[in-house]
């Protein structure tokens, strides 16, 4: 067996040319045809890395279970859907990660809300959109998830995050479970206790379970089952202050995956025996009810499953470094540069010779540290080589960028022989899409929020019972929304000015900024009329209110530059 087995997809074959294959596709015939870099996903090897999952649970936990994958090792529609049809809950960390989510069809109701900083939108996005369980990180994010929740009139499910003070031997940028994280309530200073008399406390929150994580790339389940130890102490104190015990418990991810042949690992029939053991003698010796067992991996299925390739510039001698120069690196993958994440490569379009020599493999960008491997053995390179590079699929496109005006890599879904293009390269015309600049008055879409911003007023005027000509009579009711329009789009739209006095009107609000940010946000996510007057009622409707009363009040002799519109 081939040193590289244990770290490439499962399907992976030599032909006998030499050429490697997955999934029955050759990968340097995926290189010419969709060119590099290029990801690729076997659809396979995630399959086999969930049944893994699936059966240590059968085999060692007794009561209920249910696995979450963590969105944030790679979110794309195409994961989004097959993590539906698989039957896994989804955990967002984001608001785009959740509006991503719900546009790719996840049920709302089996997405995990995490982050240790949620903000008020994307709280009272959960509640709106009828997110399963929101994870509290923050004593904040109680009051702010009450407020919501009071203003919509709706209960929500709710998890609190603890954190366990236990370290674990991983890379300190990705170790979350030690005494000074920045994640989770502290159980030693009481401020766990302190949030759960709280949340005991509102009708709004219902209050399911408990989680931790302790980190990542973790290869000894010992922490973990510390951590449990920890956390069933604190339940044991708060069943007798509250009289609660979790009905579903998570002790995260994090387990360790090798990205190079040989390296250490913590396998789901290495880890899954061991925590379930650990909490069943817990939940025993506190005579406590079996809660749900909710496994969260995100790296542990898709790492593996994901697979780069780059094409090799001819070699280039500096003093005693041999670099081999491919055409990606840290755009595509920073994780080497974060924290010298290690990588194997291998020849994709021929096996090579059996002299090798030692390369040190550099991308293109500008920066030293711009490098993915380090003095690794391959035979000699030649140009146009096609290099793979396993163990691709998790944190890296998560992390890619458009570092010195590199469009983002495409991707490719394989499975059973065929090749689907799920994402597509990005294009160098999308690196300024979201540019307006300094004197350009050419925008291609001018007009586009104009009828919905005039909806959207005309909306809110039912809502206040009177009409906003009242408090904006003409011709600055019609001002109004050109100005708007004309925000949105940075264009002039009927030869309004953006930058006239009624901005400096407008801006006499503080609360102004937000609005705008707000509105601006509703209309890119599509929200339509209806969805966007509901979210400014339920949180901005007194300061559209107090910035229509500014403007009434100003003098506005020159309000509308060389232009008077017609009244409305």
């Amino acid at each position: 067996m081939s040193p590289d087995a244990d770290i490439l997809p499962v399907t992976s074959t030599r032909t006998t040319e030499g050429q490697l294959e997955i999934a029955g596709c050759s990968l340097t015939h995926l290189a010419v045809l969709h060119g590099t870099p290029l990801y690729l996903y076997d659809q396979a090897t995630i399959d086999a890395a969930l049944a893994a999952y699936r059966a240590a649970l059968a085999a060692h936990w007794p009561g209920q279970a249910e696995i979450a994958y963590a969105a944030k090792a790679w979110l794309s529609t195409a994961m989004a859907q097959w993590a539906a049809s698989a039957g896994l809950g989804l955990d967002v960390v984001s608001e785009g990660e959740l509006r991503h989510a719900l546009h790719a069809g996840f049920p709302a109701e089996r997405l995990h809300a995490h982050g240790n900083n949620k903000s008020f939108d994307f709280l009272r996005a959960c509640v709106a959109e009828g997110v399963g369980r929101v994870v509290i990180d923050h004593p904040q994010e109680v009051e702010r998830l009450i407020t919501i929740c009071k203003t919509r009139g709706k209960q929500q499910r709710m998890w609190l995050r603890l954190n366990p003070a236990t370290a674990a031997e991983t890379h300190s940028s990705i170790e979350t479970g030690s005494a000074t994280s920045k994640f989770g309530l502290s159980m030693a200073d009481g401020t766990a206790l302190r949030v759960a008399t709280r949340v005991q406390q509102s009708e709004w929150l219902d209050w399911q379970g408990l989680h931790f994580h302790i980190g990542s790339q973790i290869s000894d389940p010992a922490p973990f089952c510390e951590a449990i130890r920890k956390v069933f102490r604190w339940v044991e104190e708060v069943r007798q202050e509250l009289d609660w015990t979790p009905r579903e418990f998570s002790p995260g991810g994090g387990w360790a995956v090798p990205y190079t042949p040989g390296a250490p690992c913590l396998t789901p029939e290495q880890a899954v025996p061991a925590l379930a053991q650990t909490l069943l003698a817990e939940v025993e010796r506190i005579h406590v009810p079996l809660p749900t067992l909710v496994l969260e991996p995100g790296r542990e299925l898709v790492a593996r499953a994901g697979v780069a390739l780059y094409r090799v510039s001819a070699p280039k001698q500096a003093g005693t470094s041999r670099y081999a120069f491919l055409d990606g690196g840290l755009g595509d993958n920073p994780r080497p540069a974060l924290y010298n994440a290690p990588y194997h490569a291998l020849l994709a379009n021929r096996t090579g010779t059996e002299v090798t020599q030692s390369y040190t493999l550099a991308g293109p960008f500008c920066e030293s540290g711009d490098v993915l491997i380090r003095d690794i053995a391959l035979p000699e390179l030649r140009e146009n080589d096609v290099l793979a590079v396993p163990v691709s699929g998790a944190y890296q496109l998560s992390m890619a960028s458009t570092y010195n005006g590199t469009p983002r890599p495409a991707v490719l879904w394989l499975r059973e022989g065929t090749a689907q293009l799920i994402q597509r390269r990005e294009t160098f015309a999308e690196l300024w899409k979201r540019d307006i600049g300094l004197y350009s008055e050419v925008t291609p879409d001018a007009t586009r929020y104009q009828e919905q911003v005039a909806t959207l007023i005309e909306h809110l005027e039912l809502v206040q019972r009177r009409p906003l000509l009242y408090l904006f009579p003409p011709p600055r009711h019609y001002a109004l929304r050109t100005y708007l329009a004309a925000l949105y789009t940075g264009s002039h739209i009927w030869g309004l000015e953006p930058d006239v006095q009624l901005r400096d009107t407008i801006a006499l609000d503080r609360g102004w900024d937000l609005t705008h940010n707000a509105l601006t946000s509703m209309l890119e996510r599509g929200l339509n009329e209806e969805q966007i007057v509901d979210e400014l009622l339920t949180i901005e409707i007194e300061m559209w209110k107090r910035i229509l009363q500014n403007i009434t009040a100003s003098k506005g002799a020159n309000t509308y530059g060389n232009h008077t519109p017609d009244p409305d």
